[in-house]
């Protein structure tokens, strides 16, 4: 309990030190500050135009709507908020509950939808301080933690840790217990960084040894945070970009949201599965699901593909999932992917682009493959990989490329000759150039990553408005955290 009365304090701290010192400007809206306009002195036109969007049929706009709502202050806006929080997509009810919180609304479980029933909307309300009936609760948690479901099981985890109620809170940290001691490396991609949240770790453990390191050392009860660190950490974000913008940018942004729904898109993943690339592989079966679900949400329809190549000397060469919008399959096919090989440098880049031609692509559709990798083709494939690069262009396909620099391992780091650093910084200089060559054929661009943390946003960034970026990957991390 001292390790949470001292994380809460510190968010105190932060709080305070945010508030005081934080003056950075961004592209897409005016100097952030904490200041509120009356919602009686905003314009009619104003008023009008926030009151549509937060009438809209697209769920992300009316959310948009209400994370500009945090501009404004007065009795008005407290209303438009109670109303948002009983809405038809459960998504903008969590987002509404949000909003609520940092108006200081208090909320009591009759603000919420008559016989609310949705978890990740019960998970946000108790998160956020409102009382909710235990049986209730008890009965929500109790199916999900019985579930073999992993996803729900984390869920109904998170509900019983945000309770008040001692038992069910007994049960969860059993299960807690239970579900490390059992980890494979497959369940430890899912649920690690939910679950490093949850018991307020500073970072997540990446595999599954680790988690059974940490529970070595712990008593034989899991103690969860308490909820005020939850609400806490709400507390201590400033207001959105979308609150803080002006009005014409926002007004621009509605319309590129409204641009967004009106378009199918097609996308594929075109990533390196040998054995270096393992952080990243990880990445993608971490967040697939947020892929899917997140790029659906915002598009009229999202179709995604995956292909994972090799070399020559690792056959297959290479496989891959045709396009679906279920998280499931896709889901099923990268855990069971075999990832081996990858000693010599260059790797099979040019099969494994030449294999998205025979993708079942919509020809209506704005049509992206991201090429992940950290090495170059063959020196005898370059040639004809921006061939295909050039095909797929003059075709509607935009070719991305997203580069991993090679970095030695941690064991090899300490004993690594001069030699080998020079070896290895020659090789990501030439991956860079032929990445670079294979994007500018395929219409797309190149970005470079050095944390795995950023392969997801980085997808998402191909198939955004780079004016927009900072706006969506603020939207996406709130998104995450109230709806997954």
């Amino acid at each position: 309990m001292l390790r949470y009365t001292l994380i809460l304090l510190a968010l105190l701290v932060a709080t305070t030190s945010a508030q005081a010192q934080d003056t950075t400007s961004h592209p897409t809206s005016d100097v952030r500050t904490d200041s509120k306009t009356p919602w009686a002195d905003t314009s009619a036109r104003q008023r009008s135009e926030l009151e549509e969007y937060l009438k809209s049929t697209d769920w992300p706009i009316r959310v948009f709507g209400l994370l500009r709502l945090e501009r404004y202050s007065g009795a008005e806006v407290q209303k438009m908020l109670r109303e948002m929080i009983t809405d038809s997509a459960w998504q903008v009810r969590c987002f509404a509950i949000r909003q609520a919180f940092r108006a200081d609304m208090t909320l009591s479980q009759a603000d919420l939808s008559p016989n609310e029933n949705e978890a990740r909307v019960i998970r946000t309300a108790l998160r956020h301080g409102i009382v909710i009936d235990n049986e209730v609760i008890n009965r929500l948690a109790t199916k999900l933690l019985k579930t073999k479901n992993i996803d729900d099981m984390m869920l109904g985890i998170e509900i019983a840790a945000a309770s008040g109620i001692d038992a069910l809170k007994e049960r969860a940290s059993k299960r807690v217990i239970t579900l490390i001691r059992n980890m494979n490396d497959t369940v430890t991609v899912v649920v690690s960084k939910r679950l490093a949240a949850l018991l307020g770790l500073p970072n997540k453990f990446s595999n599954a040894r680790e988690w059974n390191q940490w529970l070595y050392t712990q008593p034989k009860t899991i103690i969860f945070p308490p909820i005020d660190i939850f609400k806490a950490q709400t507390k201590l974000e400033l207001p959105t970009l979308v609150a803080d913008m002006n009005v014409d940018t926002f007004a621009k942004l509605i319309d590129y949201m409204d641009s967004l729904k009106q378009r199918d898109l097609d996308l594929v993943i075109v990533m390196d599965a040998t054995s270096s690339m393992i952080p990243m592989i990880n990445q993608a079966r971490e967040g697939v699901d947020a892929i899917i679900i997140f790029l659906n949400d915002i598009s009229k329809t999202m179709r995604l593909a995956f292909v994972a190549y090799r070399d020559h000397d690792n056959k297959p060469v290479w496989e891959g999932h045709r396009f679906t919008n279920e998280v499931a399959p896709i889901r099923d096919f990268l855990f069971n992917l075999v990832i081996t090989g990858g000693a010599d440098l260059p790797e099979a880049v040019l099969e494994g682009l030449s294999a998205c031609r025979d993708l079942d692509w919509n020809p209506y559709a704005t049509r992206q493959i991201i090429l992940v990798g950290d090495a170059r083709p063959h020196d005898a494939d370059m040639k004809k990989t921006l061939v295909i690069a050039d095909e797929c262009r003059e075709n509607g396909l935009i070719v991305n490329v997203v580069h991993i620099p090679m970095k030695l391992s941690p064991q090899e780091r300490p004993y690594a000759s001069r030699q080998r650093h020079e070896a290895i910084a020659r090789h990501n200089q030439l991956t860079s150039e032929a990445f670079e060559a294979i994007a500018n054929h395929g219409g797309g661009r190149k970005v470079t990553l050095g944390d795995t943390d950023q392969l997801v946003p980085s997808i998402m960034h191909s198939t955004l408005q780079e004016e927009w970026w900072p706006v969506f990957d603020e939207f996406y991390e709130m998104y995450t955290r109230l709806c997954r």
